[in-house]
């Protein structure tokens, strides 16, 4: 019996169909951001522990939503499950915003030897890094 191989349409690869699309790189893009924080923070670790420790916490608060977000977002896949993707999304975003807003009054309240402008930062370069990183894994 000789096979036929449908050709590449709609991004697929050979021998792959429809209903298996590969999940979207979300956490392999969270162990690349956590990778950069772990190495800047040791790097900084060398030179000052103040500054190191913000630049963690800093790093932390950008982390743990988007882990949330993700877990949240990426749940369901698939048209059939269309309403719990939204839903998923809406609530992963929701989540996202609380535990932020959550994580930083936390960290300036409880963080008496907090050096604020490595804090603040860490969260905005693990953020530019994260649309980085989507960008480069999202390239069609």
């Amino acid at each position: 019996m000789v096979s036929y191989q449908m050709p590449l349409r709609f991004g697929l690869k050979p021998g792959q169909t429809r209903n298996h699309l590969p999940r979207p790189p979300v956490f392999r893009l969270l162990m690349a951001e956590s990778a950069v924080l772990v190495i800047v923070v040791t790097i900084t670790w060398l030179i000052t522990d103040e500054i190191a420790a913000s630049i963690l916490l800093g790093g932390l608060v950008f982390l743990v939503p988007q882990a949330w977000f993700t877990r949240h977002a990426f749940r369901y896949q698939g048209a059939q499950s269309a309403p719990l993707v939204v839903r998923s999304f809406y609530r992963g975003e929701a989540g996202k915003f609380v535990l932020t807003c959550t994580l930083f009054i936390a960290v300036f309240v409880l963080n008496k030897s907090l050096h604020a402008v490595s804090f603040i930062g860490a969260f905005a370069a693990l953020s530019v890094t994260n649309v980085i990183l989507i960008a480069r894994y999202t390239k069609v």
